[in-house]
């Protein structure tokens, strides 16, 4: 990751008992300025000051820069700050589009799944959201985006360098966020991934490091045809990796669950994707290494970033000028004579 460029809009200081203090140091400064020195009296010194003149202004130029030294010491003690920074971020990773089932079927307690202290068994949602958390711990450096789905699929989140916003957004995800739906859209929720990431594609139209992840337990029940969907995203290039819990991928039983769990690996396949059991904790850590190994992206982002701390700036611009006036004092061409 490298930074290309940074932009700010204003200053504040958090610090303003500190103007107390600023306030105590100037008018030090401005006593030991005003303060006469004593000096001898001679009839000469008239006639001297008219045949030599003003004195030169470089003199007080070791004076200024020692002014300029305490003023730029005095803002660093008030702890300056940077309320708002916008960098711009250059980094190689992957756009990950996490696609999560929140239909009905997942509110269905998994066959011997976990149980919480109250009794309660763990449901495929809460099975597939624990797999989404351990998911995005493993992504630094990777773009991660949300797409939900039920009847329709909405976008959560877009893509983002933030892992953290990501997590707590996913953690808010229930039975509740879409309680006015309740069938499955597999395919719906594909092509609105493939859409995100098809306006993401970097410029030129580079199209590497695209991937989808999809969480559902299969049962695909409306919307467009799962198998078009994902002939869809391998056409744009996007490889799909299928991240199911109790999915029936063996049965002698013809059903329509069978059918559409078959269209759904078979589609995955062809995209240079693989089926994990989020129940699996080694076929999870296979799928991180998998993922691992696909050719990166670059692409520019812009981070915003809040009250950044910029009392460095003054504190070395202080050094630098009061440093400076004290040199020039011991240089006779600045020298103060009287």
């Amino acid at each position: 990751m490298r930074f290309t460029g940074i932009g700010f809009n204003g200053i504040h200081f958090s610090w303003m008992n500190g103007a107390y203090l600023a306030a105590a140091l100037a008018a030090v400064w401005l006593i030991s300025l005003f303060r006469r020195k004593a000096h001898y009296g001679h009839s000469l010194l008239a006639y001297l000051g008219q045949r030599i003149g003003p004195p030169p202004l470089r003199i007080y130029l070791p004076r200024t820069l020692e002014f300029a030294g305490g003023l730029c010491l005095c803002l660093a003690l008030l702890d300056p700050v940077i309320p708002v920074v916008h960098q711009t971020v250059k980094n190689q990773g992957l756009n990950l589009v996490l696609v999560v089932d929140l239909s009905s079927s997942m509110e269905m307690p998994v066959t011997g799944g976990r149980r919480s202290p109250k009794g309660h068994q763990e449901t495929r949602l809460e099975a597939v959201k624990s797999a989404i958390i351990d998911f995005i711990g493993h992504r630094k450096g990777d773009r991660i985006g949300v797409v939900v789905f039920s009847n329709n699929a909405y976008v959560v989140t877009p893509l983002t360098l933030d892992s953290k916003y990501v997590a707590n957004y996913v953690q808010l995800i229930n039975d509740h966020t879409l309680a006015d739906e309740g069938m499955t859209a597999i395919g719906e929720g594909l092509l609105q991934a493939n859409d995100m990431l098809m306006r993401e594609s970097t410029p030129g139209g580079e199209r590497r490091g695209n991937v989808i992840v999809l969480l559902t337990d299969g049962d695909n029940n409306t919307g467009r045809p799962v198998d078009l969907a994902l002939e869809t995203v391998r056409q744009n290039g996007i490889r799909t990796y299928f991240i199911g819990v109790e999915v029936e991928t063996q049965t002698t039983v013809q059903n329509q669950g069978f059918i559409e769990a078959t269209k759904l690996l078979d589609g995955v396949k062809r995209t240079g994707g693989r089926y994990y059991d989020a129940r699996d904790a080694t076929q999870l850590n296979q799928a991180y290494q998998e993922i691992n190994k696909l050719e990166k992206a670059r692409f520019t982002t812009t981070e915003e970033l809040r009250d950044v701390p910029a009392y460095s700036s003054f504190a070395l611009a202080a050094l630098a000028l009061l440093g400076a006036g004290l040199f020039l004092r011991n240089v006779p061409l600045f020298r103060e004579l009287s």
